[in-house]
């Protein structure tokens, strides 16, 4: 029959308690490792999915974005560093619709609408058909109401001329 000592069969129940506490907390630590991790790429994709429909992934390090955050990090510009890069882009963009359209603009069609809307009433005023003016841009904007006063000037010239010739006209039949 075989020997057995107390201090050997102590020896291996403390190994067995101390590989069982270590198995334990090995596996109680993978699996909270691997829920977070999960969490972790969950919160990633959904992220994702959200700002996939406002930029891409190449658009993060484009020249467009730089030139946003160039005007925000700009103190003369009125932005704090904190303000979100869309919330600059928007206000540029209702500036620049207001110096457009007025006060009263809400949006850029709103602002090319107003142009239209004065270009009916200037008609109405001057009484005479202006040629038409082209509001798909303000360069073109500005090009068309630029030969409508040069045809206005014409008007003006000639009907002058007419004034003239017919107060000299009167004077000499007196």
């Amino acid at each position: 029959m075989a020997v057995s000592t107390t201090g050997s069969r102590n020896g291996i129940i403390t190994w067995a308690v101390i590989a069982t506490v270590l198995g334990l907390g090995s596996t109680i630590w993978a699996v909270i490792s691997f829920t977070q991790a999960n969490k972790a790429t969950k919160d990633l994709d959904d992220i994702s999915k959200r700002y996939k429909d406002v930029i891409d992934a190449a658009g993060l390090a484009g020249d467009d974005v730089a030139q946003v955050k160039a005007v925000r990090d700009d103190a003369t510009r009125g932005f704090a560093i904190t303000v979100p890069l869309l919330q600059v882009a928007r206000r540029q963009t209702e500036a620049l619709t207001t110096l457009i359209g007025g006060p009263g603009a809400a949006s850029d069609k709103a602002a090319m609408d107003g142009v239209a809307a004065e270009q009916a009433k200037a008609i109405e005023t001057v009484g005479k058909d202006l040629p038409p003016i082209d509001t798909s841009s303000l360069t073109s904007t500005i090009r068309s109401l630029t030969t409508a006063i040069g045809t206005l000037k014409a008007d003006k010239a000639t009907l002058t001329q007419s004034l003239t010739d017919a107060q000299t006209a009167a004077k000499t039949a007196e």
